[in-house]
């Protein structure tokens, strides 16, 4: 018995999370989807290039917005799911082209290995929001739901907006 449970909770966080570990609403003005050049899949979200961090900070700064950096690699599957539900979805797509800067980010090639060291990334996908100064606002490990994602990227750009 003990054994089952055991196996039914590393199958749940293999689900969630890969680690070493409601329906899209249409809007008028669409983004224009992009596909991540790696996968071939296509997301609504729109990534500013694949790990040019430094690029992305001064849009961030010049836009006064906030960064979403999405560290993700080729064979986790929790982060194929977020490129085909919650990347794809309309309202997160909209909020995220008007608000945020998005960065793509593969931990284990080029610069994102020093990326994902920098950010002590330890497990995949990995979504981690700053602000347009480089301090981080919130940070999830593992896939999660479009419900949740609209909570985190809304309460990420609210602490952006509204300093303490």
């Amino acid at each position: 018995m003990k054994r089952n449970l055991f196996f039914i909770f590393i199958l749940f966080l293999g689900l969630t999370a890969c680690g070493g570990g409601n329906k899209a609403k249409t809007t008028s003005v669409p983004p224009k989807p992009v596909e991540n050049p790696e996968e071939k899949t296509e997301t609504r979200v729109v990534f500013e290039g694949n790990d040019d961090f430094d690029a992305a900070l001064i849009k961030a700064v010049k836009s006064k917005k906030a960064v979403f950096i999405d560290f993700y690699t080729t064979w986790c599957m929790p982060c194929r799911m977020m490129d085909q539900s919650v990347f794809r979805d309309w309202d997160i797509a909209e909020y995220m082209q008007e608000n945020v800067i998005c960065l793509k980010v593969d931990a284990e090639k080029g610069r994102g290995i020093k990326m994902r060291n920098d950010f002590g990334v330890g497990a995949y996908p990995t979504m981690v929001f700053i602000n347009y100064n480089g301090v981080e606002l919130s940070r999830h490990v593992g896939s999660t739901s479009i419900a949740d994602f609209k909570k985190m990227m809304k309460t990420a750009v609210w602490k952006m907006k509204n300093p303490q």
